[in-house]
């Protein structure tokens, strides 16, 4: 943990949340396929041991980056008289979600593997990665105070259009363009998600007239 929040001020909170949230999609992934034919290959070439070692090592190290970048922006971003409240809310959400975690895992067992519980545990956590990446936007500063390897995303990822187009509305300065662009994702998104929201949804609804 201290190693972590060391770290976690050298990178910066967001940039070291993100490696967190990648470090730890990768490690539940890989805990999740540890029994699958196509990571047949290195079972075979690494001591069963080591593989394993290295694969529960990872959500450790993800998670030692995770709460140094939150208590860490916590406290840079509250005041004194209500950082307190900002931590209550911060262990709320961590009761909450060790609360449903364990109902989601049961879940994913009763329908299928045990894997399973894992991949879904790596899926939701390169969710929250994407939402990290969301805070890399237009709104935080203008794109040129980015790195340079970073600019490309901030300017296209989908919150810079909407904070653009606004912009422009508010102070004058183009519109069309950032509004297209914002229209794209939009479209998109739904595009992605929304079969598999209704496929979830036809899904339990069928489940709850049995």
């Amino acid at each position: 943990m201290i190693g972590g929040g060391a770290l976690a001020d050298r990178l910066g909170f967001r940039r070291a949340l993100s490696i967190a949230y990648l470090i730890l999609s990768f490690a539940y992934f890989l805990l999740g396929s540890l029994g699958s034919p196509w990571l047949a290959p290195l079972r075979n070439s690494v001591p069963l041991v080591a593989l394993v070692a290295f694969v529960l090592v990872l959500p450790a190290l993800g998670v030692a980056l995770v709460k140094p970048c939150v208590v860490g922006t916590t406290a840079r971003a509250s005041k004194e008289n209500v950082r307190s409240v900002g931590y209550s809310i911060y262990y709320t959400l961590v009761n909450v979600g060790s609360t449903a975690g364990p109902l989601l895992a049961s879940w994913a067992q009763e329908h299928g593997r045990v894997e399973n519980v894992f991949r879904i545990a790596a899926l939701s956590v390169f969710l929250m990665l994407f939402v990290v990446l969301l805070f890399f936007n237009t709104g935080v500063a203008p794109v040129g105070l980015f790195p340079s390897w970073l600019q490309e995303a901030v300017r296209l990822q989908p919150m810079s259009p909407t904070i653009e187009a606004m912009r422009g509305l508010a102070a004058g300065g183009p519109v069309l363009w950032p509004l297209l662009q914002a229209g794209v994702w939009a479209v998109g998104l739904v595009a992605v998600f929304a079969p598999t929201a209704v496929r979830g949804y036809r899904a339990a609804a069928e489940a709850g007239c049995r």
